[in-house]
């Protein structure tokens, strides 16, 4: 098949949406299918092994539409999808968080959501979790957001963990980095801390760094800024506890970091927001929400488990979610939809 996977957004950028479009392209290229990505975002990508377009005219996307065979988008939006559309390409739109609720949003932005609601009603719509296929209301079965397990996996067992805590992600107050802070002030009475370590940029990262020189006397914390997948997995292999902190004002859909941490052989303590249980090992720990205490509790249990190696419930937990595995489930997905004719 010629596959087209369109995302608004890509890099040099970094994000979650677009580490997903960057996996699932290279793994249908592996399974021999042609690959091309379409975005709008400028810049160039040097360890791209695949085709980018970026910023093509609707001529240049209806040219490429008489040649492709389906469309799988990321990120909602009509104007990439309609060239498409018009050639009579098969849709697969992908979704990746909640539906927010129409209450409280003005003209334009109900607008905008009632014509995202449309398109999911009208493509052959994937959702990424149980979370956001029943926030959608779609009736097709989900699939899970895949973790790169050629990059995401256990360090060799010479490399010491020493950083006590991890936060990996965006930099801001919703992802909950000063609840985090206030955590480690009552950890740091019960437990010896040497490192913690927040991978990532975002606007709050300068006073974050500000609030964190309380803690300069007790333990040292390590700001590495923007890292790639490879780097993220590096810090993660050196980490006892990745700490998913994500508070009530920001609803988790299927976030990869914390599948990402667990496959290094980090323990991972989260928020239960959203669909991010989905994302949790049954032997790791979900505290509630937006709750200092309980995230305290949460990381002093788990940096308090004598166990060194990833338990047989989350080696099975992760088989589901690899790399492989989510892939060959999408082409089924397409395999099915072309020969029963939908489009």
């Amino acid at each position: 098949m010629k596959i087209v996977i369109s995302s608004k957004s890509y890099y040099p950028l970094l994000g979650g949406s677009i580490v997903f479009a960057s996996m699932l392209g290279k793994a249908f290229s592996r399974a021999g299918h042609e690959v091309i990505i379409i975005t709008r975002t400028p810049g160039s990508c040097d360890n791209s092994t695949l085709p980018i377009l970026r910023n093509s005219s609707f001529k240049e996307l209806i040219n490429l539409a008489t040649s492709t065979d389906l469309v799988l988008q990321i990120d909602a939006s009509w104007r990439d999808i309609i060239p498409f559309l018009a050639r009579g390409v098969l849709w697969f739109p992908t979704v990746h968080r909640g539906k927010p609720a129409y209450s409280g949003l003005g003209i334009k932005q109900s607008l905008r959501l009632a014509l995202e609601s449309l398109g999911y009603r009208t493509g052959n719509t994937i959702g990424v979790a149980d979370y956001v296929t029943k926030s959608w209301g779609l009736n097709t079965e989900p699939i899970p957001n895949p973790y790169d397990d050629e990059v995401f996996h256990p360090p060799d067992p010479s490399i010491e963990r020493d950083i006590d805590v991890l936060f990996v992600g965006r930099v801001t107050r919703d992802k909950g980095v000063f609840l985090l802070l206030e955590a480690l002030d009552a950890l740091k009475k019960s437990v010896r801390l040497k490192r913690v370590a927040f991978v990532g940029i975002g606007p709050a990262l300068e006073e974050l760094q500000r609030d964190a020189k309380r803690f300069q006397d007790d333990f040292e914390i390590l700001f590495p800024g923007l890292v790639d997948s490879y780097g993220v997995a590096d810090w993660m292999k050196r980490s006892r506890v990745l700490a998913f902190p994500t508070t009530p004002d920001w609803l988790e859909a299927s976030p990869l970091t914390p599948l990402e941490a667990t496959a290094c052989g980090c323990k991972v303590v989260a928020a239960d927001i959203g669909g991010t249980r989905e994302n949790v090992s049954p032997s790791h720990w979900m505290v509630k929400s937006g709750d200092v205490t309980a995230l305290y509790k949460g990381l002093l249990a788990a940096l308090e488990d004598p166990a060194n190696e990833i338990d047989e419930p989350t080696l099975k937990f992760l088989s589901i979610p690899s790399l492989q595995n989510i892939a060959t489930r999408y082409l089924e997905r397409f395999q099915s939809a072309f020969e029963s004719g939908v489009h």
